[in-house]
């Protein structure tokens, strides 16, 4: 900082070993560092709070052309402005620090900043004109809304991006208000509330471009919200956009899970030719990820078994056994979830000792209300104690249906037949009651594959 009798100051400091240069920096703008934490907190203990504010308010000015230039100083200024007393210049400063953590997935960090942020704006907002004002607000609650987001308390999440909304309409700022919309659905669709999730998702799209980065998490949002209706065709629309998207792009891994989802959506049909070609069509893609891998290489397991191909159930069986053991020894959750379609797959195909290697870890698994992959794994888990006793698998299913069923509909339904199954020798009135339980989780109409699998239960 420019200062009068700074460089003497300087010299007395490193002669007393108290800092010591940068060799990296130039002589036009030395950098000088503490030798020790201990040095910084005597420093700062031995002046007076006017004098540190002082401090701390030249080092904001120094620091604000090079945060202008690079972002990534942007924290640190909000810092030395909050410490040096301007709370109102400090307060957008925050908002950004927190935001620019949580682009770096820098969870807990982007939590401090924010919380540093709610603490300064009660004194910051006041101090700023109303459009700048709802302006920050707008990203401040797109930070929050992706934190809550992160640890699945969708309520706390869906209450941040409303606001979002609310605050980007003030400020006339329509492409942060379809973003806040985004948000607001995934929300809304993780606390099960598929209606308002689904009209939430087609105010974010009503203007929102292919070009928008939040265009493709709107159209897969979307789709899974109109699988939830039963409304197959629109889902497999949004997921074809979503296929050739990927490809135009060069994004294989969004091109792969379309293509999956695609493959899935056919299973459900039980359209088994074109379930097989989705998958094929998925597996020749490069960059696909594992747990895509996974859930293709199933679908492919369940299109020879309908077929009674048993050469290739186990070829695929292999293969999908091998990446999901992979995924599980670098503890990927995405590549658990997958096993557990794999792991029913293999059972409904009579192969008992590769669906109980399939069975993922419970460790592994997340306790997403939405898939429940929790509650999945125990009614698994009770089908494949049949081979060992049907009186304990009946047992293992009871206590799983202590537990809620995924909030999505088809897996609830795949869920509770899993129960029956696992009921249905030592206690059919149990496996009727499941049977009748994954019957009520369809919507009214559509998923007429798996509505006539059900059918065809206890």
């Amino acid at each position: 900082v420019p200062h009068k009798g700074a460089a003497e100051g300087v010299a007395t400091l490193r002669q007393a070993g108290l800092v010591s240069r940068d060799d990296e920096t130039d002589d036009r703008a030395a950098r000088l560092r503490f030798p020790d934490p201990e040095v910084v907190a005597a420093v700062g203990f031995s002046m007076l709070p006017a004098q540190r504010r002082q401090v701390h308010g030249r080092i904001s000015e120094a620091l604000r052309p090079r945060a202008r230039k690079e972002s990534r100083w942007l924290p640190v200024l909000a810092d030395q402005l909050q410490r040096s007393g301007q709370i109102a210049a400090a307060w957008p400063m925050l908002v950004e620090a927190a935001h620019r953590a949580l682009r770096l997935r820098q969870t807990e960090l982007a939590w401090t900043w924010l919380h540093r942020a709610m603490e300064t704006r009660g004194v910051g907002e006041p101090a700023m004109d109303l459009l700048t004002r709802q302006h920050t607000r707008v990203h401040l609650y797109a930070v929050e809304g992706a934190l809550w987001a992160l640890q699945q308390a969708w309520g706390r999440a869906a209450e941040a991006w409303q606001q979002g909304v609310e605050s980007a309409v003030a400020a006339g700022d329509a492409e942060a208000e379809r973003r806040s919309r985004v948000g607001l659905t995934q929300a809304l669709l993780g606390m099960g509330m598929f209606g308002a999730a689904l009209e939430a998702s087609e105010g974010a799209l009503t203007g929102l471009g292919r070009g928008d980065p939040s265009w493709p998490r709107a159209i897969a949002l979307r789709a899974v919200l109109q699988l939830t209706q039963g409304d197959s065709a629109a889902a497999a629309d949004g997921w074809r956009a979503l296929a050739d998207f990927g490809e135009e792009v060069g994004q294989a891994a969004t091109q792969g899970n379309a293509l999956a989802w695609l493959a899935e959506i056919a299973c459900l049909e039980a359209r088994w030719d074109e379930a097989r070609a989705r998958a094929e069509e998925g597996l020749t893609r490069r960059g696909l990820p594992d747990a895509d891998r996974v859930r293709l290489l199933s679908v492919m397991l369940a299109a020879a078994s309908a077929r009674g191909a048993s050469g290739e159930v186990q070829t695929h069986a292999s293969a999908a056994l091998a990446l999901a053991a992979d995924g599980a020894t670098r503890r990927e959750p995405l590549v658990a979830a997958a096993a557990l379609s794999l792991c029913r797959n293999l059972l409904d195909a009579g192969l008992i000792a590769e669906a109980r290697a399939a069975l993922p870890s419970e460790a592994l698994l997340s306790a997403d209300p939405l898939d429940a992959p929790r509650a999945q794994r125990l009614a698994l888990g009770a089908r494949l104690e049949l081979t060992h006793s049907p009186v304990e698998a009946a047992q293992r299913a009871r206590q799983a249906r202590l537990l809620p069923l995924p909030r999505l509909p088809w897996l609830a339904a795949l869920c509770a037949l899993d129960l029956a199954s696992a009921q249905e020798p030592a206690a059919p009135d149990d496996a009727r009651t499941s049977a009748a339980l994954a019957r009520e989780s369809l919507p009214a109409a559509g998923l007429d594959g798996l509505r006539r699998r059900i059918e065809r239960s206890p």
